[in-house]
Protein backbone atom coordinates (compact mmCIF):
# COMPACT_ATOMS: atom_id res chain seq x y z
CA UNK A 1 0.00 0.00 0.00
CA UNK A 2 2.76 2.44 0.90
CA UNK A 3 4.55 1.85 -2.40
CA UNK A 4 1.31 2.30 -4.30
CA UNK A 5 0.59 5.60 -2.55
CA UNK A 6 4.10 6.87 -3.26
CA UNK A 7 3.81 5.82 -6.91
CA UNK A 8 0.48 7.61 -7.22
CA UNK A 9 1.97 10.77 -5.69
CA UNK A 10 4.91 10.56 -8.12
CA UNK A 11 2.50 10.12 -11.02
CA UNK A 12 0.42 13.12 -9.91
CA UNK A 13 3.55 15.25 -9.48
CA UNK A 14 4.85 14.25 -12.92
CA UNK A 15 1.46 14.94 -14.47
CA UNK A 16 1.27 18.38 -12.85
CA UNK A 17 4.83 19.22 -13.94
CA UNK A 18 3.96 18.09 -17.48
CA UNK A 19 0.88 20.30 -17.55
CA UNK A 20 2.83 23.34 -16.41
CA UNK A 21 5.60 22.66 -18.92
CA UNK A 22 3.09 22.20 -21.75
CA UNK A 23 1.29 25.45 -20.89
CA UNK A 24 4.59 27.33 -20.72
CA UNK A 25 5.72 25.84 -24.04
CA UNK A 26 2.43 26.63 -25.77
CA UNK A 27 2.45 30.15 -24.35
CA UNK A 28 6.02 30.80 -25.52
CA UNK A 29 5.22 29.57 -29.03
CA UNK A 30 2.12 31.72 -29.25
CA UNK A 31 3.80 34.85 -27.90
CA UNK A 32 7.16 34.61 -29.68
CA UNK A 33 6.74 37.37 -32.27
CA UNK A 34 9.95 36.51 -34.15
CA UNK A 35 8.91 32.89 -34.50
CA UNK A 36 5.41 33.91 -35.60
CA UNK A 37 6.89 36.23 -38.26
CA UNK A 38 9.22 33.53 -39.57
CA UNK A 39 6.44 30.97 -39.78
CA UNK A 40 4.18 33.47 -41.52
CA UNK A 41 6.87 34.32 -44.08
CA UNK A 42 7.70 30.67 -44.67
CA UNK A 43 4.15 29.48 -45.22
CA UNK A 44 2.67 32.54 -46.90
CA UNK A 45 5.45 32.60 -49.50
CA UNK A 46 4.20 29.31 -50.94
CA UNK A 47 0.91 30.94 -51.85
CA UNK A 48 -0.85 27.56 -51.68
CA UNK A 49 -4.44 27.02 -50.65
CA UNK A 50 -4.86 25.14 -47.39
CA UNK A 51 -5.39 21.41 -47.65
CA UNK A 52 -8.65 19.68 -46.82
CA UNK A 53 -6.92 18.39 -43.70
CA UNK A 54 -6.26 21.96 -42.52
CA UNK A 55 -9.90 22.88 -43.09
CA UNK A 56 -11.04 19.82 -41.14
CA UNK A 57 -8.66 20.62 -38.28
CA UNK A 58 -9.88 24.23 -38.15
CA UNK A 59 -13.51 23.10 -38.20
CA UNK A 60 -12.91 20.55 -35.43
CA UNK A 61 -11.18 23.17 -33.25
CA UNK A 62 -14.13 25.53 -33.72
CA UNK A 63 -16.64 22.82 -32.80
CA UNK A 64 -14.73 21.78 -29.67
CA UNK A 65 -14.44 25.41 -28.56
CA UNK A 66 -18.17 26.02 -29.04
CA UNK A 67 -19.19 22.72 -27.40
CA UNK A 68 -16.61 22.01 -24.65
CA UNK A 69 -18.39 18.88 -23.38
CA UNK A 70 -17.50 17.16 -26.66
CA UNK A 71 -13.81 17.25 -25.70
CA UNK A 72 -14.29 14.60 -23.01
CA UNK A 73 -16.91 12.70 -24.99
CA UNK A 74 -15.10 12.50 -28.33
CA UNK A 75 -11.57 13.90 -28.45
CA UNK A 76 -10.19 12.15 -25.35
CA UNK A 77 -11.25 8.65 -26.50
CA UNK A 78 -9.71 9.34 -29.92
CA UNK A 79 -6.40 10.30 -28.27
CA UNK A 80 -6.48 7.05 -26.26
CA UNK A 81 -6.38 5.00 -29.47
CA UNK A 82 -2.73 4.03 -29.30
CA UNK A 83 -2.88 2.15 -32.60
CA UNK A 84 -3.74 5.26 -34.61
CA UNK A 85 -1.66 6.12 -37.68
CA UNK A 86 0.90 8.86 -36.97
CA UNK A 87 -0.50 11.20 -39.63
CA UNK A 88 -3.98 11.10 -38.08
CA UNK A 89 -2.55 11.36 -34.58
CA UNK A 90 -0.65 14.52 -35.51
CA UNK A 91 -3.93 16.17 -36.54
CA UNK A 92 -5.58 15.23 -33.27
CA UNK A 93 -2.60 16.50 -31.25
CA UNK A 94 -2.78 19.77 -33.21
CA UNK A 95 -6.52 20.01 -32.52
CA UNK A 96 -6.05 19.24 -28.81
CA UNK A 97 -3.28 21.83 -28.43
CA UNK A 98 -5.40 24.51 -30.08
CA UNK A 99 -8.42 23.63 -27.98
CA UNK A 100 -6.32 24.04 -24.83
CA UNK A 101 -4.77 27.29 -26.08
CA UNK A 102 -7.97 28.96 -27.20
CA UNK A 103 -10.43 27.68 -24.62
CA UNK A 104 -11.97 30.17 -22.24
CA UNK A 105 -10.47 30.39 -18.76
CA UNK A 106 -13.45 28.42 -17.49
CA UNK A 107 -12.48 25.34 -19.54
CA UNK A 108 -8.72 25.64 -20.16
CA UNK A 109 -7.48 23.66 -17.14
CA UNK A 110 -10.29 21.12 -17.41
CA UNK A 111 -9.28 20.46 -21.01
CA UNK A 112 -5.64 20.22 -19.96
CA UNK A 113 -6.59 17.65 -17.28
CA UNK A 114 -8.55 15.65 -19.86
CA UNK A 115 -6.18 15.88 -22.82
CA UNK A 116 -2.72 15.54 -21.28
CA UNK A 117 -2.96 12.08 -19.60
CA UNK A 118 -3.48 10.12 -22.85
CA UNK A 119 0.02 11.19 -23.89
CA UNK A 120 1.56 9.46 -20.86
CA UNK A 121 0.22 5.91 -21.07
CA UNK A 122 2.25 2.97 -19.79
Amino acid sequence: MVGSSSRNEDYQAALEAGKLFLLELLDSVMNDKDLAKELYKKYSARNNLPSVRQYLETFAISIYLKFPSLVAEQLVPILRDYDMRPQALSSYVFIAANVILHASEEFRFRHLDELLPPYFHY
